[in-house]
């Protein structure tokens, strides 16, 4: 608190004064507030300036006050002694100094008395607490730099002075102190070496939905690209978009690509595609981040701007994508201490400086202008918006509207660096089809007519859908017992048992580091065409839900054969007079080969004695496995093709043979066969069944759940005893005076 007036900066008055409660008991009156500018004094020829803030302006105290609790909250530290005190901050850097005098302590401090205007002239547009800023919180020194080597272009200011105290770097880059670097060879031409790394996931989703991001950061112009990520299996589609935007600027194939050993890295499908490309990848020792530090430290880097700049516009942390990004297109145009010379990462791979005039403070508000085409003769000419990057497919700045929650880019923009809007803006949910970086779409520019006829059909739009008020209730859940004793006590034990059998009962002990995955029996009942029982069935299911995609699995797609393609060969068959039969592979998913080594715990009721430590090495896919059905899909495939079909191209699942019009179409394990000639028939089931154990269901009467009944001049399908058996008794709600006939 101060007396004097005239030393208040950006001086603010209150419109009603506040109350200040003295040592004394009395009550005096403060009537404004502002900062003050200190040169704070260490030594007879040492002093740093300083600026207080927030300093109350009390014309009715006797001398001036300083709180140590305020600047306490604000992150510092005050220490006293005997005959000084001293101010750190939370570097542990001495701020101030201060005497006793008179059993009091007081600052050692030379205040400046200027005016309002001439600190904010100089302050505000071209001071270094702003660049600062702008520059996405840079370090003092690297900013120094850019003044001083002229590596830049549009800072204009000549002298870069202390940086004030920053809670936005506080709260976003306050780290332990660095270990030794290591140096390495570098790299002696672009593309040459390639580091990567993912970061991730965020605790909050960003506006478009992404939890990850990886960099891909060249080795000889530290140049970084970052790509956004809802899912770490995307590398691979990231990687190829990275790789295709800059070998189109450079005309050169990347080298090496060097990572972790991140299951993302390790997939069999980056595996194969950096194979083809001819690129080496480079992995690093287990448990050794150090190795890929480049793309370590980068994306801390990267984290810790962003963080600086999401704490200093008090924006919420679902921009984290924004200023990521931001992050990434600053520090690109700033010198880095990787480069001689004070080379930028830009000027290094586009060989001229880059000019960072445009550059504006995060997350402040701008005001885009809104051409006469698209207003009327009353309407604003400006929108007022938030600045939350900028373009690279063109020269303009991503600005977010807050009243629609949707991403716009302009080109004709106001800034108002000092203004960030209300606290925590946009803490709810923003609307999902916002996206957030340069790779994601932006929403164009719409007429005023476009925007009021989209604001129409929202306001029409229905509300939130109403929840249930019924009770849930579980499903019950039978342990192994009640199975088990199903299996082996009741009359139909005998079937279960010959069904079970074909199970695999070897065991191994796990190669050192692989964790076996989990197992259960499923014992199920199938159904005939009447709703008797035809078959009982007994599988041993692996628990697929504990694998990891690139180490256990890779590809899991597997298609089967359309619902439209079985009506289109129902109505073929009707209308050329052919003969439907079915085949049942028993076991399908046991004949598929498996392409990685995985490891299952031994069944229940099969747990050996005195082994119990050891598990099930699986040399052919097990149902339950995420990658069985692809694994099995393959193998009708080559058996089927070997014995003259060929593989419709409307439909992967149906196969022809024109010598003879013989026609399969499979689903999954079921074979639906179509031919003249019964001959025929019986020529491809007895080639079927030299391959797999087959059953031979003869003429096709049920399929995908659909009855059919077949004669000499027609096929229906009844649907009566579909409905009889596979559905339940539910009530639907309708109107007092609906009728319905029976």
């Amino acid at each position: 608190m101060t007396t004097e007036k005239n030393v208040l900066v950006n001086f603010q008055e209150f419109a009603e004064p506040e109350n200040v409660a003295l040592g004394d008991g009395r009550v005096v009156k403060a009537l404004g507030s502002g900062s003050v500018r200190m040169n704070m004094l260490f030594q007879a020829t040492e002093s740093k300036k300083a600026v207080l803030y927030d300093v109350l302006y009390v014309p009715k105290l006797t001398c001036n006050l300083f709180s140590v609790r305020a600047a306490v909250s604000k992150g510092n530290a005050v220490e006293f002694g005997p005959q000084k005190c001293c101010i750190w901050d939370g570097n542990g850097k001495l701020r101030g100094m201060g005497s006793l005098v008179d059993k009091l302590y007081q600052l050692d401090c030379q205040v400046a008395i200027t005016t309002d205007t001439a600190y904010v002239s100089v302050e505000s547009s071209q001071g270094s607490d702003l660049w600062h800023q702008r520059l996405g919180h840079v370090h003092e020194l690297r900013l120094k730099k850019c003044v001083e080597s002229e590596s830049v272009r549009g800072i204009n200011i000549k002298k870069i002075t202390e940086l004030s105290f920053c809670e936005g770097c506080l709260a976003g880059k306050m780290c332990r102190k660095p270990f030794p670097a290591v140096g390495e060879i570098r790299s002696t031409r672009r593309l040459q070496l390639v580091h990567s790394d993912v970061c991730g996931p965020m605790h909050t989703p960003s506006i478009g939905g992404a939890k990850y991001f990886v960099t891909f950061i060249d080795d000889y112009s530290r140049c970084c690209a970052v790509h956004f990520m809802k899912h770490k299996s995307e590398v691979l589609e990231k990687f190829v978009e990275f790789e295709a935007s800059v070998t189109n600027d450079v005309g050169k194939a990347i080298g090496t690509l060097r990572t972790d050993n991140g299951g993302e890295y390790l997939s069999t499908e980056l595996r194969n595609y950096l194979k083809v490309k001819g690129i080496r990848h480079e992995l690093t020792v287990p448990h050794s981040p150090q190795q890929n530090g480049v793309a370590e430290r980068m994306n801390r880097t990267l984290v810790e701007s962003a963080r600086s700049m999401i704490a200093h516009a008090a924006l919420s942390d679902i921009f984290w994508a924004e200023a990521v990004f931001t992050a990434a297109y600053v520090r690109n145009r700033l010198p880095t201490t990787a480069l001689k010379e004070n080379e930028t990462p830009y000027e290094r791979w586009y060989g001229k400086k880059p000019d960072v005039g445009h550059l504006r403070v995060f997350g402040c508000m701008a005001y885009a202008h809104v051409p006469g085409s698209e207003r009327r003769k009353l309407d604003k000419k400006s929108r007022k918006m938030r600045f939350v990057g900028y373009s690279l497919t063109s020269k303009g700045y991503r600005l977010f509207d807050e009243t629609n929650r949707k991403m716009y880019i302009r080109r004709d923009v106001e800034f108002n660096e000092n203004d960030f809007g209300q606290k925590r803006a946009m803490a709810t949910e923003p609307d999902p089809r916002s996206e957030e970086a340069e790779q994601n779409e932006v929403i164009p520019e719409k007429h005023e007519g476009e925007q009021e006829e989209m604001k129409n059909l929202e306001d029409d739009s229905p509300g939130k859908p109403r929840r249930s008020v019924r009770t849930r209730k579980a499903p019950v859940r039978y342990g192994y017992d009640e199975y088990a004793d199903t299996a082996t006590h009741r009359v139909h034990h005998a079937a279960y048992h010959l069904s079970g059998i074909d199970e695999p009962t070897s065991i191994q002990e796990a190669r050192s580091g692989r964790k076996a995955v989990g197992c259960k029996w499923v014992f199920k009942l199938k159904d005939s065409c009447d709703g008797t029982v035809e078959r009982f069935k007994a599988r041993l299911v692996a628990k697929g839900y504990t694998q990891k995609y690139g180490i256990d699995y890779d590809e899991t797609f597997s298609p089967v054969v359309r619902f439209s393609s079985i009506r289109c060969l129902l109505a073929f068959a009707v209308q050329n007079d052919l003969l439907i039969h079915q085949m049942d592979e028993e076991t399908a998913f046991l004949n598929g080969k498996l392409e990685e080594e995985i490891y299952m715990q031994q069944p229940e009721g099969y747990v050996k004695p005195g082994e119990e430590h050891l598990v099930c090495k699986l040399e052919k896919s097990l149902y339950g496995l995420k990658q069985s059905s692809h694994c099995w899909n393959k193998v009708p495939r080559e058996c089927i093709e070997k014995i003259g079909f060929i593989q419709a191209s409307a439909d992967p699942c149906v196969f022809i043979r024109k010598d003879a019009l013989t026609i399969i179409g499979v689903h999954v394990d079921d074979l639906m066969i179509l031919a003249r000639k019964i001959t025929e028939l019986r020529s491809v089931k007895d080639n079927l069944k030299l391959q797999f154990k087959m059953k031979d269901v003869g003429e096709l009467n049920y399929y995908f759940g659909v009855c059919i009944v077949q004669d000499v001049k027609k096929a229906s399908l009844p649907s009566s005893i579909r409905l009889d058996h596979g559905g339940s008794w539910v009530e639907v709600p309708s109107g007092a005076r609906i009728f319905l006939l029976h």
